[in-house]
């Protein structure tokens, strides 16, 4: 039997054939991605008025071209609906709260790490510092 042909080598080219597929429909559809709900509508939002820039240098080369109009057309209702959607869902808000949330996070963290050096914000290494300006000087880093 010619190597070619042995059952191994028939496999393993079996193999190549169904992960190269897979790989064509993964590029094709994309991988799946832990995204937020916030993230996946603001990445909607962009992806559509990018979509609609696109599309309004298109018309605008090609006027009267009846399907470019009506692509058109529907990103843009596609793009009033979604920022509508997005302001009565208080997206910004959401994502105003998160921001702050995680800038207390860090200041609590930071504050842990100065204390942690014998440092407090009334200190004068610390004076109110941002902690970041602390650090950088207790690293000697900065002035």
């Amino acid at each position: 039997m010619h190597g070619g042909s042995a059952p191994q080598v028939r496999e393993k080219a079996a193999e190549r054939v169904a992960k190269a597929s897979i790989m064509e429909v993964a590029r094709q559809h994309g991988m799946p991605r832990n995204v937020s709900p916030i993230g996946a509508l603001t990445e909607e939002l962009h992806r559509t008025q990018g979509a609609r820039h696109w599309l309004v240098q298109q018309v605008a080369a090609h006027p009267q071209h009846p399907n470019l109009l009506a692509v058109y057309t529907a990103e843009r209702a596609h793009l009033a609906s979604l920022a509508g959607d997005m302001m009565r869902g208080g997206v910004d808000h959401r994502r105003a709260v998160l921001s702050e949330q995680g800038l207390d996070a860090v200041e609590v963290a930071s504050s842990g790490r100065c204390a942690s050096w014998g440092l407090t914000p009334t200190a004068t290494a610390c004076d109110g510092c941002s902690h970041v300006t602390c650090a950088q000087r207790w690293n000697g880093v900065g002035g």
